[in-house]
C-alpha cells in the first residue's frame, strides 16, 4: 500500500511534491529532466508557469536543491506538471514490478499495490499493468460514489483500459461497545454500523 495522494479527501500530489523537494536521486532527476524538456531547462520560464521564485542556473541544476511547492502555491500548471511527474514516476514503478511478476509468477493475478488514496493519475498508469485494481476504502459509501472509486471507474473505461476493481479492506467501528474510538471510521451504535456495511 502506497501513500499516492497525502491523505484526506483532496489528492494533494504529495508525491511529486515529494520528488522535487528530495536532493540527488535519480527519481528527482528523471522529474527534472521532465521539466527541462517542456521548458526548455529555463528556470525563468518554469518560474513563470508556476508562479514560482525558484532560484538557479538552470531546471538541470537543481538535482541538489529541495524545491517546496506549498499546499497555496498549486496552480492549473503545476497541478498539469505534478500529475505527469507522478505519471512518469507510478508507470516506472508498476512497469518494473508487472516484468517481473510476469517472469517469476506466469498466469496469476497481478493485483497491484492497494490503493488507499484516489490519485488518479496513478491508478489510471496502474491500469496499464495489473489485471485488477485494487482498493483499501475506509471511507463512507457516499465518498467512493461522489469521488472516489466511481469516478475513477469511468475516467479508465473511457481510456479503454477496463479492469476489474476490488476493495480489499474497509470496515465501520461503532463507539458504543466501550472503547473511546470505532476505527479508522466510526459510527454511534451497532445499528449505524450495520447501515453503513449495507
Amino acid at each position: 500500500e502506497i501513500q499516492w495522494s497525502g491523505g484526506g479527501d483532496e489528492y494533494l500530489r504529495i508525491l511529486p511534491r515529494a520528488i522535487l523537494k528530495s536532493t540527488g536521486n535519480l527519481t528527482k532527476k528523471d522529474a527534472l529532466e521532465y521539466l527541462a524538456v517542456k521548458y526548455n531547462n529555463s528556470l525563468t520560464a518554469l518560474n513563470s508557469s508556476w508562479s514560482t521564485k525558484f532560484t538557479g542556473t538552470s531546471i538541470r541544476a537543481l538535482e541538489n536543491t529541495p524545491l517546496i511547492i506549498q499546499d497555496t502555491q498549486l496552480s492549473n500548471n503545476s497541478i498539469q506538471d505534478l500529475d505527469a511527474i507522478l505519471e512518469r514516476y507510478s508507470d516506472k514503478y508498476y512497469s518494473v514490478i508487472e516484468n517481473a511478476f510476469r517472469t517469476k509468477l506466469p498466469n496469476k493475478l497481478y493485483l497491484g499495490s492497494r490503493f488507499n488514496s484516489i490519485a488518479e493519475p496513478a491508478v489510471i498508469v496502474a491500469s496499464r499493468h495489473v489485471d485488477v485494481l485494487s482498493f483499501n476504502v475506509y471511507r463512507e459509501a457516499k465518498y467512493i460514489e461522489e469521488k472516489g472509486i466511481d469516478h475513477l471507474w469511468q475516467a479508465i473505461q473511457a481510456r479503454g483500459r477496463a479492469r476489474p476493481m476490488m476493495i480489499g479492506e474497509f470496515a465501520f467501528g461503532a463507539r458504543n461497545l466501550g472503547h473511546f474510538r470505532g476505527g479508522v471510521i466510526s459510527v454511534d451504535t451497532q445499528e449505524d454500523r450495520a447501515a453503513a456495511y449495507a
